[in-house]
C-alpha cells in the first residue's frame, strides 16, 4: 500500500480538477485541488506537497510561473504541466 503522499492539483478548470483529484485517489495518494496559482500558494498544504500537477494557461499566475515561483521560493516540488491546448500555435487561437 502506498503511504499517504500529498498531490496537489492546480487548475482552473473544474472538471479537470475532480476528475484528476478521482484519479489520484484511485491511486492510493491523498489529494487536495486548488482553482488558481494564489489558492494553492495561499494554502498550509504548499511544504506537504510531493508532486504538483498544474494547468500551463490560467489566469494571473500560470503553471510554469508557479513552478519557477515556487523553486525561488525553497518549495522545488516535483510539478507537472498539462494543457489543453495540442500545439504551441494554439497558445494564439482566440
Amino acid at each position: 500500500m502506498l503511504k499517504a503522499s500529498l498531490i496537489s492539483v492546480v487548475d482552473d478548470d473544474p472538471f479537470f480538477r475532480e476528475s484528476m483529484r478521482r484519479l489520484m485517489r484511485s491511486l492510493g495518494y491523498t489529494v487536495e485541488i486548488f482553482p488558481s496559482a494564489a489558492d494553492f500558494l495561499a494554502s498550509s498544504r504548499v511544504a506537504e506537497t510531493v508532486c504538483l500537477i498544474a494547468d500551463v494557461h490560467m489566469p494571473a499566475m500560470t503553471g510554469v510561473e508557479l513552478h519557477g515561483h515556487l523553486i525561488h521560493a525553497g518549495h522545488p516540488i516535483p510539478t507537472i504541466l498539462v494543457t489543453a491546448y495540442p500545439t504551441r500555435e494554439s497558445d494564439h487561437a482566440p
